[in-house]
């Protein structure tokens, strides 16, 4: 698990129970980015892995997701919905094949495109692209310099929406839909 802000909260709450999980956690001293961070998390990181956003919630199932980015041999493959909201990362495919990728949008979003849920399977062949101890963004940086280096990038579609819990708001409105 990558931390950084606020981590001693995090990591004392799964000192006390892991549920039957066996967790690494990857400290960030300062802040480098979802892209550096995962540079810095890269030692634990040998076989095609998750990056999930950790203000997300997306109920869909994660061993498809993972046989189906296995069986593109895609360098990432991002989960994208057809259920839109007011803002957030747009993915443009064709043949699920990323071609454009915006990383926020408050403008009415093409017709045919996906919002990008925060859900990303990730090929270890990836780190070559992300420099160390840099700040670097995934949104911002890797997958544009990806698109740019004509990279393989697939989209995998999904038409659930899903759960922001970036506020207070979305929070409790979050917990009430989990219920």
């Amino acid at each position: 698990m990558s931390v950084g802000y606020l981590s001693r909260f995090i990591k004392d709450e799964f000192a006390h129970d892991t549920e039957g999980l066996s967790l690494s956690f990857s400290e960030d001293d300062r802040p480098l980015g979802t892209a550096g961070s995962l540079k810095k998390a890269q030692k634990f990181l040998k076989a095609d892995f998750f990056v999930i956003n950790g203000d997300t919630y997306l109920d869909i199932d994660y061993k498809k997701l993972m046989t189906t980015h296995l069986k593109t041999k895609a360098l990432i493959t991002l989960v994208g919905t057809t259920q839109r909201k007011k803002g957030g990362g747009t993915i443009i495919a064709r043949n699920k094949k990323v071609i454009d990728f915006q990383s926020f949008s408050e403008t009415k979003p093409p017709k045919n495109s996906y919002l990008h849920a925060g859900v990303y399977v990730m090929s270890p062949r990836v780190f070559k692209y992300i420099p160390s101890q840099t700040k670097f963004s995934i949104e911002k940086g890797l997958i544009l310099k990806l698109l740019t280096k004509q990279e393989k990038i697939m989209l995998y579609p999904v038409s659930k929406q899903f759960i922001d819990i970036g506020s207070p708001e979305e929070y409790q409105q979050a917990l009430k839909k989990l219920k």
